[in-house]
């Protein structure tokens, strides 16, 4: 079947829609569009994240804490301009190793899309993370053609090359709102093969009565 633009896509059905090849052959680097403040860009999730560096900042710390002495290897997807890693990697100090990645040509990391960033360095860094990734554009952003479900397919990519090793996958954004595919979170949460070691809501605003908007971090180790 041919790649589906229904407004119902979730990582729960993309499978039966359609072909992981069909979904990442439409994958392309995000037209930029200048906002008049320097070396920044329109408010897309793929470029940059929406969280706050203070949120950010309780995160890294929170990672600083969960992890103690043990020093892991970090594979960052989605990195963006590196707003967000900058903030994270001043705060989030004790690891061996920071890789980070986008689709688009940022300096500030090595240009691959999700899934090959798992491919060359799933063997090497045990933590995958996950700033705020961009939420599938047919549900949300229909102006983005990003990458639709790349968090979904690099995590199962991440899990089966990490295999008996093992490792964590961490998880920052708006789950529920504007960040990840949909369904993501019930996704993690529910992989007989992870287990929710960390929760923490960074913070918790509200758009509007009926729509809160939580920025979560989740640790899951495998």
């Amino acid at each position: 079947m041919g790649l589906s633009h229904s407004l119902n896509r979730t990582v729960q059905n993309i499978d039966t829609l359609s072909s992981r090849d069909r979904v990442i052959s439409t994958w392309r680097v995000p037209i930029k569009t200048q906002t008049g403040f320097p070396g920044d860009y329109t408010f897309d999730p793929a470029l940059h994240t929406t969280l706050r560096p203070k949120a950010l900042k309780i995160a890294a710390r929170h990672l600083n804490t969960f992890f103690g002495c043990y020093r892991p290897s970090i594979l960052e997807t989605f990195a963006g301009n590196g707003i967000a890693t900058n903030i994270m990697r001043r705060h989030f100090t004790n690891t061996t190793m920071w890789v980070s990645t986008d689709i688009d040509n940022f300096a500030c990391n090595e240009q691959l899309d999700a899934v090959q960033a798992v491919a060359k360095y799933g063997d090497t860094c045990n933590a995958l993370l996950m700033v705020c990734p961009p939420r599938n554009r047919t549900n949300y952003y229909p102006h983005a053609v990003v990458g639709d479900f790349g968090d979904y397919y690099s995590c199962i990519d991440f899990i089966e090359k990490r295999g008996h090793r093992g490792g964590y996958i961490i998880a920052i954004g708006r789950m529920f709102n504007s960040d990840f595919s949909c369904g993501m979170r019930e996704f993690l949460v529910t992989h007989p093969k992870l287990e929710l070691k960390s929760q923490v809501v960074l913070s918790n605003d509200v758009i509007c009565e009926d729509n809160p908007v939580a920025e979560e971090l989740l640790i899951f180790s495998f």
